[in-house]
């Protein structure tokens, strides 16, 4: 055995690179680290939003910021999701939406617009992200076919939560039904992205 090797081989490539010599390289690395600790912010903030006061527009624009961030994180990690190319461009165009009312100038109408649908936005997401990942599982597949519908799933509760970050919905019912709604987006993003980000890593 030379020196600077154990039983798994050498621990770092030779001369100038400094890659380390495993599966992961540091740059999608750095990207999973990213991705765990954004979505873990949003959940936060759709769970505990119920049980705080009103959030702020200063609030409002960091959790839709870091939604949109987590669902970019989310595509460069995952590298393919199950769904068409087109719905891809819509999905990202619906992520922008929210950050347009929270940081455009001048959009107060378009702003009341997506208040006003957030909550249908929320919910139609959740419910595609529950059926997808219900697809999933009772699909036969490789595991990594279901970490692509996982990370899929979890796309869509990011969209979801990024409307729910901005929508002001009225009357105890419809606000009840938005906040548990959040939640169950919640769940989904973390635990759909944690146990697809895992069923990546070596053994």
């Amino acid at each position: 055995m030379r020196p600077g090797e154990g039983v798994m081989g050498p621990l770092l490539a030779q001369g100038h690179d400094h890659t380390l010599t495993v599966p992961i390289t540091i740059g999608p690395m750095v990207l999973r680290v990213a991705l765990m600790a954004a979505i873990p912010a949003v959940a936060a903030f759709a769970v505990l939003r119920p049980f705080v006061p009103a959030p702020s527009r200063r609030s409002r624009a960091v959790v839709t910021a870091t939604s949109a961030l987590a669902a970019i994180l989310l595509l460069m990690v995952a590298g393919a999701i199950d769904i068409p190319g087109q719905a891809v461009v819509l999905l990202l165009a619906a992520l922008a939406c929210p950050l347009v009312a929270v940081f455009g100038r001048h959009v107060d109408r378009f702003r009341t617009l997506v208040s006003r649908t957030g909550p249908w936005v929320l919910l139609t997401a959740t419910a595609l992200a529950v059926v997808k990942l219900v697809h999933g599982r009772l699909a036969d597949g490789p595991p990594e076919k279901f970490a692509v519908v996982l990370y899929t799933g979890a796309l869509l509760a990011l969209l979801g939560l990024s409307w729910s970050a901005v929508c002001r919905p009225r009357g105890r019912p419809m606000k009840t039904l938005v906040h548990g709604t959040a939640a169950v987006s919640a769940l989904i993003a973390l635990v759909g992205t944690t146990q697809a980000t895992l069923s990546r890593l070596p053994d």
